[in-house]
């Protein structure tokens, strides 16, 4: 199975409300603010909503999360 293959499983996979979660506005907002605030390029601010997308549908552990956006991104701790 592909890499996009496990994706689409995992989102027709996800309860309704997750769904809905993934696409909201309101996510995708928080998502560009929090690129702003720390200063990401259009670049980094694509590549954390990508690693969002991962938490939200299960590909990262919610204690992998932090420390895998610092490691994407390059943050500093």
């Amino acid at each position: 199975m592909s890499h996009q293959d496990d994706i689409l499983n995992r989102y027709d996979n996800l309860p309704p409300a997750v769904k809905d979660a993934i696409f909201d506005e309101r996510n995708a907002d928080k998502i560009q603010e929090f690129g702003r605030k720390y200063g990401l390029l259009l670049d980094g601010t694509g590549k954390l909503a990508e690693e969002v997308g991962y938490f939200m549908l299960g590909m990262t552990h919610p204690r992998d999360f932090p420390s895998r956006l610092k490691s994407v991104l390059g943050l500093p701790d």
